[in-house]
């Protein structure tokens, strides 16, 4: 068996692999703030029940003080994992989203997200794999979605069949009191225009930058300058947590899929060919800040 059959086996016998049709009866959607979170269907019974029993002690003192309770810091979503190509076609990784000044989706810089598409890799046996992937996602969606509300986030819901889903990465948060050192200097972060480069100099006291986990063959971080070279037509393993919410305005549910960490495990110079390589990172291998 080539590596990257026992590759894909490994990630098979794995709890969170979304090739697997099984996969589902293992994931729950559960309430974090005003948001939805994919978590496992354990955690999400057992936050449940600490949300009850919290429940129960407001009301048995009601009129006097609580104490701490269950909230949305104690639910962990999970990394759901999948094969797929990023879409050379629908690839928008660089670094500042080429953000020229406010628009609609991004008012400052600071909001500006990071988003690719992922559609199946070609002749490989994680093809079938990911078109899994595709209904277990619509399912999961199905799970919390609104009566008479529109979809969007995730799909181009005017595509059908559809043909792959979107992905994105938020680029930089408020920075809290109690934070240690930052993984990436935030005036170092790649910028291309004179406005971006004056929103990031006013962004210093009051945000951090998050790159993006992604990782190259042998395992070693990827770096923002790199990530449109590195990514765009490559085939990787794509973990992701799933998000869902409700804008009461628009009569719209929102889907994202924000990302934990991509892995390439063939090239965009090889992610094409007839056959892909045998080859997968190795789990032992540790890379800069962490392993994927």
């Amino acid at each position: 068996m080539s590596d990257l059959a026992s590759f894909r086996a490994d990630l098979l016998a794995g709890p969170y692999y979304m090739g697997n049709e099984d996969v589902i009866s293992s994931l729950a959607w559960k309430k974090v703030g005003r948001d939805e979170m994919v978590t496992s269907a354990e955690e999400g019974a057992k936050h449940a029940s600490d949300m009850e029993k919290q429940a129960n002690t407001d009301h048995d003192n009601e009129g006097s003080e609580g104490g701490e309770g269950a909230g949305a810091d104690d639910l962990n979503p999970v990394g759901l994992t999948v094969v797929a190509m990023v879409s050379p076609e629908n690839c928008y990784l660089t670094p500042c989203a080429n953000w020229n000044g406010p628009t609609e989706f991004d008012p400052s810089f600071a909001d500006i997200k990071l988003n690719c598409r992922l559609v199946a890799p070609s002749n490989s046996p994680f093809a079938g794999d990911f078109q899994i992937a595709m209904k277990t996602i619509t399912k999961l969606m199905a799970q919390v979605e609104t009566d008479g509300y529109k979809k969007s986030g995730i799909f181009n819901f005017k595509e059908n069949p559809k043909i792959g889903f979107k992905i994105r990465h938020i680029v930089f948060e408020p920075k809290e009191e109690d934070d240690g050192d930052e993984l990436f200097v935030l005036q170092d972060w790649p910028v291309k225009n004179a406005a971006a480069k004056e929103a990031l100099e006013g962004m210093e006291n009051s945000h951090q930058v998050i790159p993006i986990r992604a990782y190259d063959v042998d395992g070693d971080l990827i770096p923002p300058t790199n990530y449109m070279s590195k990514l765009s037509g490559a085939v990787v393993r794509a973990t992701l947590t799933l998000s869902h919410w409700k804008i009461g305005r628009d009569k719209r549910d929102t889907y994202t899929a924000d990302i934990e960490s991509l892995w390439v495990l063939v090239p965009a110079s090889v992610a094409g060919s007839r056959r892909l390589p045998g080859t997968s990172p190795s789990p032992k291998k540790k890379a800069r800040h962490g392993g994927a």
